[in-house]
């Protein structure tokens, strides 16, 4: 299976940190998973498994990763993070995009969840922003 840009991003992100938290550091206790909800099928299969994903839950427009951790005085932190790609930022033009690569689900679920419940998000174009996101965080010390 050929994988999209954005998926390779996502991989090599989770597989950084998880790098990190086994060489200690990043602290165990912070945990980072992704909300798979794509549907990689097309066709009569994949409005079939579409309908089947909404019935378990799915919701559209949902970040593609989780974090979740504890800072020092013991409260509970999330941010959403969407994986986008540089050629999903900007357009043909060179321009920076207006969606910032987001599609019509990803911000109607910003707009309408995130922003309202004061929740944390952000959108991630490198495994750079990544690194220099957490070490903003202290959850990473580069």
């Amino acid at each position: 299976m050929k994988l999209k840009p954005e998926e390779k991003l996502q991989i090599e992100i989770a597989q950084t940190f998880n790098h990190l938290k086994d060489l200690g550091k990043i602290d165990k206790n912070v945990l980072l998973y992704s909300n798979r909800n794509e549907n990689a099928k097309g066709g009569l299969n994949g409005a079939i498994a579409g309908g089947i994903y909404k019935k378990m839950g799915r919701v559209a427009g949902v970040p593609d990763l989780t974090l979740i951790w504890r800072d020092k005085s013991g409260k509970l932190n999330l941010v959403y993070i969407e994986v986008k790609t540089p050629e999903a930022y900007f357009t043909k033009n060179g321009n920076i995009s207006k969606s910032m690569g987001l599609s019509k689900d990803q911000q109607r679920f910003i707009a309408k969840y995130l922003v309202p419940l004061n929740i944390p998000h952000i959108i991630i174009y490198s495994l750079d922003i990544f690194l220099d996101f957490l070490a903003e965080l202290k959850i990473f010390k580069k």
